[in-house]
């Protein structure tokens, strides 16, 4: 693919909130290949303020709920592309004609089921076990494009303002540690590590000589187990609210740790670079744990639950995540 000039580059991604996140690395790569070319991101409307957060995409087209507006729309607005990737490394119906639609004379994506309807360039099916950022990386080859396997994300200063002003409205100092505790993704009974735990960490943290800023965060739809969960703790224990994902991002940034099971809060906190610990099934520690030096990825070592990881072996993470902290 040496002699491609492209001008407009379509990516189509059809899949979770936090997993676009993990994409990141590739769309960079395209645009240090591309530098000239404009990248166009083709989603679902949950993602639509997270994709300004990513460097590298110049414009975002949202794609319609309904099918009959859906397909209008992609007829008008789809042609003219040179190049279309499918993000989706499993198999998705949806994302395959999508980028058939396109008409784009390169269409790219993962060697998976009925690839060949719907593509004419593929990177080799990912392994069970393949972390995503390496999936990534073997389709960052077929562009020949430079890859690095770490998570980005730009923060508007709108967004930092936002966050700057949640604090205050939260009371939290600035010269104390905060540590923010996600207990979601609720509808993930396996995947989330229980609210029990949480609580107990939350409650030998907030007991430290230190006395750390403990902030318990909500994501959308998750506000009355959240609630419900800081009402068992003591009244120092703050309410985060739902935010936007810039938001988030920003408040985030400003904190001491962050402690989550794998979800979208886990992937933001990686792409900033800010002190982790999550919570994973071996499958998750696999193919989804954050690869930065200031995360710490526990697995219950069961291919389908994290629930098992005891609160002393997140206790030891938390203290030691804690003390690299400047």
């Amino acid at each position: 693919m040496g002699d491609l000039d492209p001008a407009k580059i379509l990516l189509v991604w059809i899949g979770r909130f936090g997993d676009l996140l993990v994409s990141g690395p590739f769309i960079s790569a395209l645009r240090a290949r591309y530098p000239k070319a404009e990248i166009t991101l083709l989603a679902r409307a949950y993602v639509k303020d997270l994709a300004p957060l990513l460097p590298g995409l110049d414009r975002t087209i949202i794609l319609p709920n309904s099918p009959s507006s859906a397909l209008a729309y992609i007829k008008a607005m789809l042609p003219g592309f040179d190049i279309c990737v499918d993000l989706n490394s499993s198999y998705s119906r949806t994302s395959g004609f999508l980028c058939l639609l396109s008409r784009a004379p390169l269409r790219a994506s993962f060697d998976k089921f009925r690839a060949g309807w719907f593509y004419n360039k593929t990177a080799a099916a990912p392994s069970e076990n393949e972390h995503m950022l390496s999936r990534y990386g073997r389709l960052a080859a077929l562009f020949g494009a430079p890859y690095e396997e770490k998570l980005r994300v730009a923060l508007p200063r709108e967004a930092v303002q936002a966050a700057l002003k949640l604090r205050d409205s939260l009371n939290l100092l600035n010269d104390a540690p905060l540590v923010l505790v996600h207990p979601g993704n609720f509808k993930k009974y396996d995947h989330r590590w229980p609210e029990e735990k949480f609580l107990e960490l939350s409650r030998r943290l907030l007991d430290l000589p230190e006395k750390p800023q403990l902030a318990l965060m909500a994501g959308p739809g998750e506000e009355g187990k959240v609630r419900e969960m800081l009402s068992s703790l003591p009244g120092e224990a703050k309410y985060l609210p739902p935010q936007t994902a810039p938001v988030s991002a920003a408040f985030m940034s400003g904190c001491s740790l962050v402690i989550v099971s794998a979800t979208g809060t886990m992937h933001l906190a990686a792409a900033l670079d800010v002190p982790l610990l999550s919570f994973h099934s071996q499958y998750t520690f696999e193919c989804w744990r954050p690869l930065n030096e200031k995360s710490l990825s526990l697995s219950s070592g069961e291919w389908n639950s994290c629930r098992s990881i005891s609160v002393d072996a997140a206790w030891d993470a938390a203290l030691k995540l804690l003390a690299k902290k400047p």
